[in-house]
């Protein structure tokens, strides 16, 4: 079969329409260059859409920590836990695994969490002139988050991460059963206390809102190509040629922002990065969006409920997997299970399941910046549970790499060449 060519070869091209993308993609195009942001389905419709909805202007602790190793049998065997692992896909995770577990040094995870912090700061900056000039900035309220925990030793346990985020300058607000219930009153009291972030906000649609960025990207003269990118080539003049089953679009830069799907492009023009899946899951209630005003996060249960239109979310829980989309039932009972139990208003059964797919690399910080490979090639993924935050601070990077500019952020932490 032939395949035609796109005659026109953009300045850049950014594959994966998700938060990161669409955010690359926007402010490549506020730059001047001429963009291309490809996507095989429509923006925000991958990881961007089932998320928890927060826009968490605290996230400075990874996952990585120094207590895991000794508590990782307990989640992974424990009857209520929200890890969950793809048993017949152990033996190809092994070496992320082992990189994630040497990554819970102490030494390394107050390297890490600097890192995250770097960008964190930045996270408003990069994301509000976006979303101002697009609209999605009406799809966010601002009332702060919740985290609470159920026992004593688990709110001791975690002063650690609330000492790391307050040595950031992040705000944190210790507060007592009775004031949680002050904040969201429909809350059972089953739980000891918690943490307030006052900063945080949350999208009450994160597609829309990754919907807006793109509307406004068109708008200013961006191009949305719907197809599937198989494989990237170089043609004889130097242009990146990036191939789907029947045509081919030329770029003489590329952004490969596809979250835990850019690995299918690895090989060839791209190296192999230890980029692996946390399949995540969400139920929503429709018309229950009431019951909580802010997104309220649950520790043992490993996930938020967040308000949005037209019901509640609760997202979260891990399942260390492949990139498959079947629904796994021990993660949707647990998120159910602990839902019900802090709002027993709850009706047994949601209105809607989903499971997606976050990107998430073996030290827990993002991968930005050139291809040691291809240097045409900019690297933007790897943001796990973040990138509904980092997007916009992603994006900024990503066009001033391209522009030659001085970065906004020191982007040695992040480099392709760590691994």
């Amino acid at each position: 079969m032939s395949t035609s060519v796109n005659a026109k070869t953009y300045d850049v091209a950014v594959i994966g329409a998700g938060m990161v993308g669409a955010c690359c993609a926007s402010w490549l195009r506020r730059s001047g260059h001429s963009v291309a942001l490809i996507d095989r389905g429509e923006p925000g419709g991958g990881a961007s859409y089932g998320n928890a909805g927060v826009f968490a202007t605290y996230a400075s602790v990874p996952l990585n920590s120094p207590t895991l190793p000794g508590r990782l049998p307990k989640l992974l065997f424990a009857k209520e836990s929200p890890l969950t692992v793809d048993w017949g896909y152990v033996l190809r995770m092994t070496p992320w695994l082992l990189q994630f577990l040497a990554n819970c040094r102490p030494s390394r995870v107050a390297h890490i969490s600097q890192s995250l912090a770097s960008l964190v700061v930045q996270a408003e900056a990069g994301a509000l002139p976006l979303f101002q000039a697009s609209g999605a900035d009406k799809l966010m309220q601002s009332r702060g988050a919740i985290y609470l925990y159920e026992t004593e030793a688990g709110l001791a346990a975690a002063q650690a991460e609330r000492e790391m985020r307050e040595h950031a300058g992040f705000k944190v607000e210790a507060v007592t059963r009775d004031e949680i219930g002050q904040l969201e009153p429909n809350l059972a009291k089953d739980h000891v206390g918690g943490f307030y972030y006052p900063d945080s906000h949350n999208y009450t649609n994160p597609q829309a809102s990754v919907g807006a960025l793109a509307q406004r990207f068109a708008a200013d003269g961006g191009d949305i190509v719907t197809a599937d990118i198989s494989s990237i080539a170089r043609a004889a003049d130097g242009a990146l040629e990036l191939r789907t089953c029947d045509t081919t679009l030329r770029c003489r830069q590329m952004v490969l922002a596809a979250g835990a799907f850019s690995r299918n492009l690895f090989g060839g023009l791209v190296e192999h990065l230890p980029l692996e899946t946390e399949r995540g899951f969400h139920v929503v209630f429709e018309g229950r969006e009431d019951l909580v005003s802010r997104p309220v996060g649950h520790a043992a249960g490993g996930f938020y409920m967040t308000p949005m239109e037209g019901g509640l979310r609760a997202a979260g829980t891990v399942e260390l997997g492949r990139l498959k989309h079947d629904i796994r039932d021990a993660n949707i009972r647990q998120i159910m299970t602990h839902a019900r139990r802090l709002l027993p208003q709850l009706p047994k059964e949601p209105d809607e399941k989903w499971v997606g797919h976050r990107p998430t690399m073996p030290d827990s910080l993002p991968v930005i910046g050139r291809s040691q490979r291809t240097p045409e090639i900019i690297f933007a993924f790897g943001h796990q549970h973040v990138g509904m935050t980092l997007g916009g601070i992603t994006g900024k990077l990503v066009a001033e790499i391209v522009d030659g500019a001085e970065p906004s952020v020191d982007l040695e932490p992040f480099a392709p060449g760590r691994f």
